[in-house]
């Protein structure tokens, strides 16, 4: 049976499917938010107000509407979600708290030249990264940017000039930098092992040269 059209669900969805997500991120998420406060009011199951996945994607929310639309409002929301029974999330919520001040970095790192882009953008993609899923977006990030020119450099430089962004995950930079020094290796092994074998090729050319003279 189809639920009435002024049903609060059909409001929501009506509400939600008129808002473009990239312009009306925060709209967006406030709809969902009230929409599940209904949910919840109108519930009689006891238990934990949100499922850890439920829970989990409210901060992914609310993470992407603080970068892309500054509003200290969101912090009252970000508090008013019950995450007692997951610490992992509440530990993801207390980092969320730094995007403020790294949203501020971060725009001030990409003013300068030689910073690689890709590495800042990877850096927020973190903070957005749920998580149960930071360790494999951790590790496909690195692979994607390892050979990329100005890596190393831009991690360095992070380092110097904005720890903050540097901290934002840690084993992200280490991992990036940890990269860039294996690939450096490998290139000089493979610059010497072809040094050697073009000097031993060039000896044994001139030697063969030497004896012939000798023959003839």
């Amino acid at each position: 049976m189809s639920a009435p059209t002024d049903s609060p669900a059909m409001q929501y969805l009506e509400s939600v499917l008129q808002l473009d997500p990239h312009e009306h991120p925060l709209d967006i998420h406030r709809l969902r938010s009230e929409f599940l406060g209904f949910a919840e009011e109108s519930s009689s199951t006891s238990g934990p107000r949100l499922s850890h996945a439920q829970a989990e994607q409210e901060l992914q929310e609310i993470a992407e509407a603080w970068w892309n639309t500054p509003d200290q409002s969101l912090e009252s929301e970000l508090e008013a979600i019950d995450l007692e029974s997951f610490p992992d999330l509440d530990e993801w919520r207390q980092r969320m708290r730094q995007i403020e001040g790294l949203r501020q970095h971060l725009a001030q790192a990409r003013q300068a030249s030689k910073v690689n882009p890709g590495v800042l953008d990877a850096v927020k993609q973190m903070t957005l990264t749920p998580p149960s899923r930071k360790a494999g977006v951790r590790v496909a990030l690195i692979h994607s940017l390892k050979r990329t020119k100005r890596t190393g450099r831009t991690v360095r430089w992070l380092e110097r000039n904005h720890p903050d962004l540097y901290a934002a995950d840690t084993p992200l930079m280490t991992g990036l930098e940890r990269e860039r020094k294996g690939i450096g290796q490998q290139r000089r092994r493979r610059f010497w092992k072809t040094l050697i074998v073009v000097s031993f090729t060039i000896f044994m050319v001139a030697h063969v040269i030497h004896k012939v003279r000798m023959a003839s």
